[in-house]
């Protein structure tokens, strides 16, 4: 009897000693896990297509100008009337290159981009996800949603929720003043 308490007592207590180790060996690699993970500070590579189905990547951007990625969706009201506030206070937009983004059908985007003129403005970019990269480099999920970079591409600001005009503004103002 008393060896199999002995015994008891070793198993029980190595698998107490296994199940610590096996956390610690958890909470380490989740240690590891994070410092892998890289930080958001700079402009993410992407590939789009433009609406002449020619590839538009961070090689195309003008150089010292900030940077603000709108992501929409042509169907979407809050994104329609996002552009219509863009267009009539576009004196806030001026100095800053404007990348609308959609993942929609190409058709869509196109009726979309006709009509607000978006093609007569020389720092707008209409483009097309095809990779679903606004949503997995970018981190976006909600129709409308902006990014803004300052002109040497590092990330300022993510405006992904309750999104209004004057918030983006305030940014965009932001990365102006840094290009100063």
């Amino acid at each position: 009897m008393q060896i199999q308490k002995r015994i008891f007592l070793v198993f029980s207590f190595s698998a107490i000693v296994i199940a610590i180790a096996f956390q610690l060996l958890q909470l380490s690699k989740l240690d590891i896990e994070k410092a892998e993970l890289p930080l958001i500070n700079r402009m993410p590579k992407f590939e789009f297509t433009n609406l002449q189905d020619q590839p538009f990547t961070n090689i195309d951007l003008p150089h010292n100008q900030p940077i603000v990625f709108m992501y929409l969706d042509p169907s979407c009201d809050e994104c329609d009337q996002m552009v219509k506030k863009i267009i009539k206070h576009f004196d806030e937009f001026e100095k800053v290159n404007l990348i609308m983004v959609s993942e929609a059908d190409k058709s869509l985007i196109l009726s979309f981009s006709e009509k607000y003129a978006l093609e007569t403005y020389d720092n707008i970019n209409v483009l097309i996800d095809h990779q679903e990269l606004m949503y997995k480099e970018f981190n976006l999920i909600e129709y409308p949603s902006f990014v803004v970079y300052d002109a040497n591409l590092n990330h300022l600001q993510t405006v992904d929720q309750y999104v209004t005009l004057s918030i983006v503004v305030k940014y965009v103002r932001k990365a102006l003043k840094k290009t100063r």
